[in-house]
């Protein structure tokens, strides 16, 4: 976790449009609690994701776990551009399935292009079984 970042005041209703009516319904249910510097998402179970906009025009998207006073940041991803914000919370909301090490990795992968198709992956290639199925 980088305690060094500075953050600046965010237009919430922008960040809001990054994210997505979609992803936002998913993480939240809509609900929205809107703060100087970005947004806190309530989820389940006591967790919640935060993003705020970071100095450097990117944003740092965080899952917290909170029970009674005390909270944790249970995983971090800096530097999200705004195109990868949406996807970057909503990974950040799936507490059951992804642990905090696993969940900010998740949108890395589309920097660089380096994310395959599921068809590209297979061993056989999509055509493999056109024509009547495995024999």
């Amino acid at each position: 976790m980088d305690t060094e970042t500075i953050f600046i005041p965010c237009d919430a209703g922008e960040l809001l449009r990054q994210i997505g009516r979609g992803n936002l319904m998913a993480i939240s249910g809509g609900r929205v609690m809107r703060r100087t510097t970005g947004i806190t998402l309530p989820v389940d179970c006591g967790y919640s994701v935060t993003v705020d906009l970071a100095a450097g025009d990117t944003y740092v998207v965080r899952r917290i776990f909170r029970r009674g006073r005390k909270q944790w940041v249970r995983g971090e991803h800096t530097e999200v551009y705004c195109e990868e914000v949406g996807e970057a919370a909503y990974y950040a909301s799936c507490f059951r399935s992804y642990n905090e090490d696993d969940w900010p990795t998740r949108t890395n992968a589309h920097r660089g292009g380096t994310v395959q198709a599921a068809a590209e992956t297979w061993e056989d290639g999509p055509d493999a079984y056109v024509g009547g199925g495995p024999q």
